[in-house]
């Protein structure tokens, strides 16, 4: 019988907070053009794609940017801690988009032959 090996990812490591970040672009059905735009960043989407990609760590200027923009705060992008401030409409369109990104996130692996 064969069955979907998973392994969890720390909250706070760089491909948590990726995860959390393509996550909250998805949940906002916004390009990563769009997100950076939002932020400030006149990088044409690339900045974003590294941010996802979890080739560079969102810096505090661009998180905080998103708190004041989306209505999520610090807490949840750098160590994934669900909080009151987060809108319930933006909750559930994030859990809608990829799965329940508080706190942390369990990824699938190949599915595996069960040891008999």
């Amino acid at each position: 019988m064969a069955r979907r090996r998973t392994h969890t990812i720390e909250p706070t490591t760089p491909e948590a907070v990726s995860r959390r970040l393509e996550l909250l672009r998805r949940a906002l059905d916004l390009t990563t053009t769009e997100m950076c735009r939002r932020i400030g960043s006149d990088s044409g989407g690339s900045l974003w794609t590294n941010y996802e990609m979890g080739r560079r760590v969102i810096s505090r200027e661009h998180a905080i940017r998103l708190c004041e923009k989306f209505g999520v705060t610090l807490e949840w992008i750098y160590r994934g801690l669900e909080v009151a401030e987060i809108e319930p409409k933006l909750k559930k369109a994030l859990i809608e988009a990829g799965g329940n990104p508080f706190p942390v996130f369990t990824i699938p692996h190949q599915i595996v032959e069960a040891a008999d």
